[in-house]
């Protein structure tokens, strides 16, 4: 059901029942360089976020870890 066509000197596809032409290698290659790329920066986002917050359950863990340390030391060193 496609047609070939003559588009700006070189040979295509065309669509008659989309009314358009297929697109090329080339721009199926760029959409698909573009999408990997859109995919790896969601992927390295996603990856910081999750590194993030680990890094703040650990600092949030440090410091609990602190404060049940000084209570202790509070108690042990108010008179009775």
């Amino acid at each position: 059901g496609l047609d070939l066509h003559w588009d700006d000197g070189r040979l295509r596809f065309y669509d008659p029942a989309s009314l358009d032409y297929l697109p090329g290698f080339a721009e199926v290659k760029e959409r698909l360089d573009s999408a990997i790329r859109e995919l790896d920066s969601a992927i390295y986002e996603r990856d910081s976020a999750i590194y993030e917050r680990d890094a703040a359950d650990k600092r949030a863990d440090r410091a609990e870890s602190e404060l049940q340390h000084l209570r202790k030391q509070v108690r042990r060193l108010q008179p009775e």
